[in-house]
């Protein structure tokens, strides 16, 4: 889960600044907390402001949210969440980096 994670957030680094996958979907302060307990019941498709990643690999669940202008104008926050199922227990991986707007 943690190299998906990451591969996830290489991919979004090397999209446009404003690529529609990047574009605003939350406020910096409702970001989805991964230890929540709403990250324990899917479907992800109901939790606001969340993008589904196009290709999902067996076993896991790959999404993530953006935040405009957080926590600086002209940046945004991606948080890249990762979960899979493992012998009944949900675990998680959660990754967070800040882009700034190119000048």
């Amino acid at each position: 889960a943690t190299t998906m994670a990451a591969s996830t957030i290489e991919t979004l680094m090397r999209m446009d600044y404003d690529d529609p996958l990047l574009d605003n979907t939350v406020d910096g302060s409702t970001l989805i907390d991964p230890n929540h307990e709403d990250m324990l019941e899917p479907p992800l498709a109901d939790l606001v402001g969340v993008t589904l990643a196009p290709q999902q690999p067996d076993g896991f669940e790959i999404f993530w949210q953006v935040a405009d202008n957080y926590p600086f104008v002209d940046t945004k926050t991606i948080r890249v969440i990762v979960r899979r199922a493992d012998k009944g227990v949900l675990r998680t991986v959660a990754f967070d980096f800040t882009r700034a707007r190119p000048i």
